[in-house]
C-alpha cells in the first residue's frame, strides 16, 4: 500500500476517498488490468534468463499476485451483493459484463483465463490447460455471486459437447506447422496430450440429451439434435495425428490385407463402436460402396443410346428363376403334343 500503518484521521481518509467503498465496475477493471500485467510478468520471467535479479523480482511479484488476487474476487462479491436497489444492480451487472467480456479475468493454476473455460460442476476428466473447474477460493463466495458467474459473466454451469469439440480443435491447431507454399502439416501427439484427446473422444461418444444440453443460449441444443456429420470433429489416427473424422475409417475387416495404403485408420485405442458414433466411416461399408460403384459403371449409358436412365436402372436389378407357374407350364407342354397317347402320359410318371 501507500502507507505502512492505518490512517486514523477521518478528514484525511475523506479527502483521499478512502472512506467510500470502491465501485464493483472499478474492481472488475482492476482485475482485468492485473490479469494483463500478470501475463506480461510471466512472459518476462520465462524469456529473461541473463539477469537473476530481474527474475527474482518477477517471482516475488507473481507470489504476491497468487496471495492477494483471491481477495479482489471477495471484494467484488461483497460490493455487488451490498447493492439493495435491484434496477441499479442490474445496470451495474451489465456494466461489469461489458468489462469482463472476452477478457482473461479468472485466476487459476497460476494463469488468467476467460470465463468460458471455467465450469461450476466437476468434470469427468481433467482437461487443463484447456478447461477448468471453478477454483477453491470461489467456493467461499456468496451463492448470489456464483449465480451471476453463470447467468451474467459467461462461466459454464457444466461443459457441453461443443466445448470438448473445441478443445480438440485447439489441440489440432497447436500441433500444426507451416511449410513451403503455405501448406500446413500435422505433428503427432504424444504423452498426456494424446491421452487427453482419446479421453475426450471416449466422453463425446457417451454424451446424451441430459449432459449435452448447453448452458449457453447460443448452443441451446442436445445430443439428439446433433448431426455428427455437420460437426467439425478431429480424432487421432493410427499415426497419433489429429485429423478430420470424415477422412478416417475404422477397420471392421481386419482379416483383409490392404496393400494400397490409401485409407487412414482411427487410433487403435478408439473402439469401432465409439468411432461409429462420432461419424467415422466403416471400412467394410466403404469397400462395399466402391464395388457397387464399379458394377454400376458397367451399365452406364453410352452415346446415341435411345434408352433413358430409368430403363437402365431397371435392367441392373431384375429377378431371375422360375417365372411361370408350374401347372401352367405343364399344361403348355402337354398341349404341344399332337395327341395324347399312353406313351406321352408315361413320360410324366
Amino acid at each position: 500500500g501507500l502507507v505502512d500503518i492505518p490512517v486514523l484521521s477521518a478528514l484525511l481518509r475523506h479527502h483521499l476517498g478512502w472512506d467510500t467503498s470502491i465501485s464493483p465496475v472499478i474492481l472488475a477493471k482492476q482485475i482485468v488490468s492485473l490479469g494483463k500485467y500478470y501475463e506480461m510478468e510471466q512472459k518476462k520471467n520465462t524469456t529473461t534468463t541473463s539477469n537473476s535479479n530481474n527474475n527474482n523480482n518477477s517471482n516475488e511479484i507473481l507470489k504476491i499476485f497468487s496471495a492477494k488476487i483471491p481477495l479482489l474476487y471477495s471484494e467484488l462479491d461483497k460490493s455487488i451483493v451490498s447493492i439493495s436497489n435491484e434496477s441499479n444492480k442490474a445496470s451495474i451487472l451489465n456494466s461489469i459484463n461489458e468489462v469482463l467480456n472476452n477478457e482473461k479475468w479468472i485466476y487459476i493454476n497460476n494463469i488468467f483465463i476467460n470465463s468460458e473455460r471455467l465450469a461450476l460442476e466437476k468434470q469427468r476428466i481433467d482437461c487443463s490447460p484447456y478447461l477448468y473447474k471453478i477454483p477453491n477460493y470461489f467456493k467461499t463466495l456468496s451463492n448470489e455471486f456464483k449465480s451471476y458467474l453463470v447467468t451474467r459473466f459467461g462461466v459454464r454451469k457444466a461443459f457441453t459437447f461443443f466445448d470438448y469439440v473445441h478443445v480438440l480443435k485447439l489441440i489440432h491447431d497447436e500441433h500444426q506447422s507451416s511449410v513451403s507454399n503455405n501448406k500446413k502439416v500435422n505433428a503427432p501427439l504424444s504423452g498426456s496430450i494424446l491421452d487427453l484427446s482419446i479421453s475426450i473422444i471416449q466422453m463425446l461418444s457417451d454424451f446424451d440429451s441430459t449432459n449435452a444440453t448447453s448452458t449457453s443460449s447460443k448452443n441451446n441444443t442436445d445430443n439428439k439434435n446433433i448431426d455428427i456429420n455437420r460437426v467439425e470433429l478431429y480424432l487421432p489416427n493410427d499415426q497419433n495425428m489429429l485429423v478430420p473424422s470424415v477422412s478416417l475409417h475404422y477397420n471392421d475387416v481386419p482379416w483383409l490385407s490392404l496393400k494400397n495404403g490409401s485409407e487412414q485408420f482411427v487410433h487403435p485405442k478408439i473402439s469401432n463402436v465409439v468411432a461409429s458414433k462420432l461419424g467415422v466411416s466403416s471400412l467394410r461399408m466403404s469397400l462395399i460402396d466402391s464395388n457397387i460403384e464399379d458394377m454400376s459403371s458397367i451399365h452406364s449409358p453410352v452415346k446415341n443410346n435411345s434408352r433413358n436412365n430409368n430403363e437402365l436402372q431397371m435392367d441392373e436389378g431384375q429377378s431371375f428363376g422360375q417365372g411361370e407357374p408350374l401347372t401352367r407350364r405343364l399344361k403348355g407342354i402337354i398341349e404341344l403334343y399332337p395327341e395324347i397317347s399312353p406313351n406321352s402320359v408315361k413320360r410324366f410318371k
